[in-house]
């Protein structure tokens, strides 16, 4: 097969990325996933069928979450590759203090890829997205949003050659620095932040309700954490500390 421009977008072990030598990843994290059927666990269908759990600080550097579908949970575990040998215990100890029931289903394992940095994502007319440029956030492991946005970035760099500007796809690399690394990278050290004062962050999240609220309200799309490092001035996080969890009260 021929064509005038290849866009990888074939997930953290890229066919594309290591066939011209680019390797864009700082780090890697293993994820481990499966969707239980609603109906083998109906006693718990009012507790887990309309809520979100998550689960800090059972291992290093990783968390656990359960997400409800349509008929289905989806209960997965992440943690960084070093790890990996912990992850199957720690999914299989998350299930049971749930009280759920794996049943038939099977799990799934996800390698996740992480560009802290500004390593290459592209070379002459090869661009990558996604995954596969390591465009997943490490403290969560959503991808999917970078993916769409990737796209959207290269889709209009590659308008642009096809229009005859030949250096179109020179600034691909630029843009996507410009506008999703920085939001990788603070999400990044957030998670360091947090994992190293860890018993400190619990004891917060415990007692006031702001904190929470922050991180669904950067879970929605309501804030980045870009925009949240900015607003993080002792003064200001004390005050909305206090006075976010006085209205809870």
């Amino acid at each position: 097969m021929k064509a005038r421009i290849i866009v990888g977008a074939d997930g953290p072990s890229s066919f594309v990325a290591s066939s011209v030598g680019l390797q864009p990843f700082d780090r890697l994290q293993l994820g481990l996933q499966v969707d239980v059927p609603m109906k083998s666990n109906r006693r718990h269908t009012v507790d887990y069928g309309k809520t979100v759990s998550f689960d800090w600080g059972s291992i290093h550097s990783g968390y656990g979450w359960g997400f409800p579908r349509h008929n289905s949970l989806s209960v997965g575990v992440k943690a960084p590759l070093k790890f990996a040998q912990d992850l199957k215990g720690y999914h299989a100890a998350f299930f049971h203090r749930k009280g759920l029931h794996m049943g038939d289903s099977h799990v799934f394992g996800q390698i996740m890829s992480h560009r802290i940095g500004t390593k290459s994502i592209s070379r002459e007319r090869i661009l990558l997205v996604g995954d596969a440029a390591g465009l997943t956030d490490f403290w969560t492991g959503e991808g999917i949003f970078y993916a769409l946005r990737s796209s959207q970035i290269a889709a209009d760099h590659i308008r642009r050659f096809l229009n005859g500007d030949s250096t179109a796809l020179m600034d691909y690399e630029r843009d996507i620095n410009q506008s999703i690394t920085p939001e990788l990278r603070t999400a990044y050290f957030f998670c360091l932040i947090f994992n190293y004062l860890s018993r400190v962050a619990f004891k917060l999240i415990e007692k006031y309700a702001y904190p929470t609220d922050l991180f669904f309200r950067i879970m929605r799309g309501d804030r980045t954490f870009l925009e949240t490092r900015h607003r993080l001035r002792p003064d200001i996080f004390l005050t909305k500390l206090f006075i976010k969890n006085k209205r809870a009260q």
